[in-house]
């Protein structure tokens, strides 16, 4: 350690203290060097020594900080390292002669490949970084080509909020924190350049981005595409973005390539934001919600918006319904020993009525929290009841199997506001390969009967003015055989199950409910529309229907973590490849049956262009 740093740590923090307060700290740095550090170098200087806003700087940070230097020499950098030599050797640069920089990082850059398309057609050269350590080694080591671009403001950032990343011993984690660290980073080493998190249903959590200059959050693509456009032309003063949960707005003045703006027949698009639906107190409806239930559109999905919980309003303490539950649970096929019989005890708790509040209350709690990441109990616990239910269901269908898996029609009712249902037929205008809604990492109860789910769209008491009857119509279906096959031939080892759908009508305490559970369900929106059902029965009222269609086909299972890093990338694409295929098939059909041309057409290209990328991933 640097020595005087140890000096300084000892004599003015204290040799006990592992971690100091930020502002003790500033003062004590003032003290020590007697001088008054300003605002601008104190928040500076915080940024850079606490780069994951613990609210404190430990001993190591301020010794990588300071290095080789003096405390001194490195506090005076902090003031003038835009007018470093490095930036005066920039003053000259033409920058016509600099190629515009966007840096993106994100765990799944293959979920952004439209707008990186865009990006580069527009001569943006691109830098795609999976990673939060792999983003700092590569800023660090080309920081000269930043520095550079930069100056000439060709340079710009997007992250991702959330991001699956990988400790040393390659197991992977997900990061709550991953686009303030990013920012943090970047503004404590004083990179001006503007930075766009652009992510799904964790928009929510970005508030951060208000307490940085030239930092903003979007859902909507088309903010992104502006984000894009404004470095291409080298727009310096766009601040559309600049907030919290940006959204396009139709009159804003940089044009908006026509690639956005229209579609292939010339025809404008409507751009739907992600739009936050609200959660259900029955498991069957979304009747006086209150809370977010789902993301629709690209804003979410399962890459961008894996912590979108149900949430359920009750206070009743859940410590007595888990008593009897098991301690620790085993996957049917990994055991040694087999129980004569299971008592599939969670499933059981989760339909009931206290049990089911009572569970994703837990996960509500925990995954919405501030300080998630700073209680690991409360983590732990979420994590345990999310792999409990995901076991048990795997363990029933080991048992009952074939004829728990389910595929066919399903229902849910439910009533939305007139602004939420509008985001379902707005998302009918966009591209087909964009037209989804998810519950990630939840799950979602549906019934087989349609009259069981007509019910819970039926108004309750006095309905409210701008309350519409809405009925989900999901087409579950199977991967194809010969489709399973090709993953099988490539990964023998690896055990693909239909956790995504699953009939426990025999489990439930309502088995006259005939539910069937979606585990994490990926919806694939076909066709919305307006049918005389009848709401309340007898009346001339009527239910929007929302037409649907998603894959039972799932690799959560211990043979996929076991898998090399390598492999498993390949494992993920070709399943993810072929999952396309199966799934654009089953949405070809069903647009076929309600005659939408123009779909059918965009769904037999995405077909088609799956298909090709199928061929080079078999290297055929």
């Amino acid at each position: 350690m640097n020595t005087e740093v140890r000096v300084f740590w000892h004599d003015r923090i204290g040799p006990q203290v592992s971690c100091a307060p930020a502002q003790s700290f500033c003062r004590a740095i003032g003290d020590w060097l007697n001088m008054l550090l300003d605002e601008i170098t104190c928040d500076t200087l915080l940024l850079r020594l606490d780069e994951y806003a613990i609210g404190g700087i430990t001993p190591s940070s301020l010794d990588r900080f300071v290095g080789n230097r003096s405390i001194r020499e490195a506090i005076a950098y902090l003031g003038v390292v835009q007018v470093s030599p490095v930036d005066v050797a920039f003053e000259s640069v033409d920058p016509s002669t600099v190629r515009p920089l966007l840096v993106w990082i994100d765990d799944y850059p293959e979920n952004n490949t439209r707008e990186v398309d865009y990006a580069r057609d527009l001569g943006i050269t691109v830098i795609s970084i999976r990673s939060t350590a792999a983003a700092k080694v590569w800023i660090e080591a080309n920081e000269a080509l930043l520095r550079r671009t930069e100056s000439v403001k060709r340079l710009r950032f997007i992250s991702d909020n959330h991001r699956w990343e990988s400790d040393q011993q390659a197991s992977d984690y997900l990061n709550l924190s991953a686009g303030e660290t990013m920012l943090r980073y970047l503004r404590g080493r004083l990179y001006t350049a503007p930075i766009l998190i652009y992510c799904g249903a964790s928009i929510v959590r970005t508030q951060y981005v208000l307490s940085y200059h030239r930092a903003g959050s979007t859902t909507d693509q088309n903010v992104c595409f502006s984000f894009i456009g404004a470095l291409a032309q080298n727009v310096n003063n766009d601040n559309i973005w600049e907030q919290v949960d940006a959204h396009f707005i139709s009159d804003f003045s940089p044009s908006l390539p026509r690639t956005i703006a229209e579609n292939n027949l010339g025809s404008e698009r409507i751009v739907s934001p992600t739009v936050h639906l609200e959660s259900r107190v029955s498991r069957f409806s979304d009747m006086n919600a209150i809370e977010e239930f789902c993301s629709i559109g690209p804003g979410g999905g399962t890459t961008r918006g894996r912590l979108s919980f149900l949430t359920v309003d009750g206070d009743k303490n859940a410590a007595s319904l888990f008593s009897s539950l098991p301690t620790r649970m085993e996957w049917a096929d990994r055991r040694t020993a087999h129980p004569e019989q299971e008592e599939y005890r969670m499933l059981r708790l989760y339909t009931s009525l206290d049990g089911y509040k009572s569970i994703f209350a837990v996960l509500n709690e925990a995954f919405r929290s501030e300080n998630l990441t700073g209680d690991r109990s409360r983590l732990h616990a979420a994590v345990f009841l999310i792999e409990v239910l995901t076991i048990e269901l795997f363990n029933y269908m080991y048992r009952m199997s074939p004829t728990i898996g389910f595929s066919g029609t399903v229902y849910r009712g439910m009533r939305l506001r007139r602004d939420q249902l509008d985001q379902f037929y707005a998302l009918t205008q966009r591209p087909v390969k964009e037209r989804y809604w998810s519950i990630p990492l939840a799950f979602i109860s549906t019934t087989t009967s349609l009259a069981i789910s007509l019910k819970f769209a039926e108004p309750k008491g006095m309905p409210a003015p701008d309350s519409h009857a809405v009925l989900w119509r999901i087409r579950v279906a199977d991967l194809e055989p010969a489709l399973l096959a090709i993953y099988h031939e490539r990964f023998p080892a690896s055990v693909v199950t239909s956790l995504c759908a699953v009939r426990i009508s025999d489990l439930s305490a309502f088995p006259e409910e005939e539910e069937i559970l979606l585990r994490g369900p990926f919806f694939q929106l076909v066709y919305v529309a307006t049918q005389p059902l009848g709401i309340p029965p007898g009346s001339a009222g009527v239910v929007h229907v929302v037409d649907g269609v998603m894959l039972n086909t799932n690799r959560d299972h211990p043979s996929t973590m076991e898998m090399g890093a390598e492999e498993g990338q390949r494992a993920r694409a070709l399943f993810a490849c072929l999952v396309e295929i199966g799934r654009t098939k089953e949405c070809l059909r069903l647009a076929r049956s309600y005659g939408l041309r123009e779909d059918v057409e965009e769904y037999t290209q995405v077909w088609r262009d799956a298909e090709q990328r199928l061929k080079i991933l078999m290297g055929t």
